[in-house]
């Protein structure tokens, strides 16, 4: 067993697997996430919505010109 095979390891392991069984595998247990999504926006929560690729960045002026 190496330094970072430890019990919070294990356990995540555990639940990782016992969610994708649960849910029928990764795509059942990304359905699951964004139902959640849902109900917890209705509960007030709030969410960050940045989209894919990032925030966008614009380039920094040339100090040159």
């Amino acid at each position: 067993m190496t330094y970072y095979e430890d019990d919070i390891v294990a356990e995540v392991r555990h639940n990782r697997e016992e969610l994708l069984l649960k849910h029928g595998g990764i795509e059942g247990y990304l359905k699951y996430l964004q139902a959640q999504h849902q109900r917890w926006e209705a509960l007030g929560f709030k969410f960050s919505t940045l989209k894919k690729g990032g925030p966008s960045v614009k380039p920094a002026a040339d100090p040159k010109q």
